[in-house]
């Protein structure tokens, strides 16, 4: 795909035993040449009462509590690698949390929180400062 510089390419599918030819025509995204589609995030607004917003608010904190301590387990058993934890450094723009909206982006700042809350709390003799 690099080499065709964004003329039309035409690839062959199989699908099903059948094999068909189809005519994409790649496009650069952050130097790079790629096809395909992109997918459309469709946010869902729910309004909750008080004592229900607690009660997923708690949940949704537990889960990532869990989720802190599934990675850390994860890295410390090397079953993932940093590389793949670590996120994509060849794109450097914004991110879907940020344009996704306020909500996505809150609940990305919470998540951040609580990870660093709970790494905080870890004996970790290099994170301590002395």
């Amino acid at each position: 795909m690099r080499e065709s510089k964004g003329n039309k390419l035409t690839i062959t599918l199989e699908r099903n035993g059948q094999r068909m030819e189809k005519i994409v025509t790649p496009r650069e995204d952050s130097g790079r040449m790629v096809i395909g589609v992109e997918p459309i995030i469709h946010l869902v607004f729910k309004k909750y009462g008080i004592a229900e917003s607690l009660r997923l608010g708690f949940d949704k904190t537990i889960e990532a509590v869990d989720l802190t301590f599934i990675t850390l387990k994860k890295l410390i058993t090397f079953n993932l690698s940093i590389k793949r934890s670590a996120g994509r450094h060849d794109r450097p723009d914004v991110g879907p949390a940020a344009t996704a909206g306020i909500s996505a982006f809150l609940s990305l700042l919470a998540m951040i929180s609580i990870s660093l809350g709970i790494l905080n709390l870890l004996p970790i003799p290099v994170l301590d400062g002395d």
